[in-house]
């Protein structure tokens, strides 16, 4: 690649970059659904593992997001920092092509990153939640095999 062509590959990278990463923040942002802040309203027994997806897939979207304008930021300074001479002026169409390619496979594959890490979020949020539900508040197990017998001379029995 040319360097004027090197300069058209940045710019048009960083303004796809930004509107891939205007995508996943707005998903993340308004990605939590009516039913999901239904469930937030209300008091439950028991988790809820399509709220618990939901709010991982919002988490996910907007890391994901905020990686892609970071991006996006780092290619413009770089884009700034550069000299600019005359024939920087011109846009070069194999450049714009490129940088649309690229930016194509770097969003297709952000979304399954953004997948995968909802995914393991949402894995790691429920082993968090059983182990807290399989601790009493006294920090003995739930479980009834475990639970001390009851001793005749105890206070509570007299």
């Amino acid at each position: 690649m040319r360097l004027p062509m090197i300069r058209t590959f940045i710019q048009f990278a960083s303004l796809f970059l930004t509107v891939g990463s205007a995508f996943f923040l707005a998903k993340g942002s308004l990605g939590l659904s009516v039913k999901a802040i239904a469930e937030l309203a209300t008091q439950k027994w028991d988790y809820n593992l399509d709220l618990i997806n939901n709010l991982a897939q919002q988490q996910a979207d907007t890391w994901t997001g905020f990686v892609l304008l970071l991006a996006a930021l780092l290619l413009q300074i770089a884009n700034a920092l550069w000299p600019m001479r005359l024939e920087d002026f011109d846009i070069h169409r194999g450049a714009v092509v490129y940088a649309l390619a690229l930016s194509i496979v770097i969003f297709f594959g952000a979304f399954y990153v953004t997948k995968e890490r909802a995914r393991n979020t949402a894995a790691d949020v429920v082993a968090i939640i059983e182990r807290q539900m399989s601790i009493g508040p006294s920090g003995q197990p739930n479980d009834s095999e475990t639970a001390p017998e009851s001793d005749p001379e105890s206070p509570q029995n007299r």
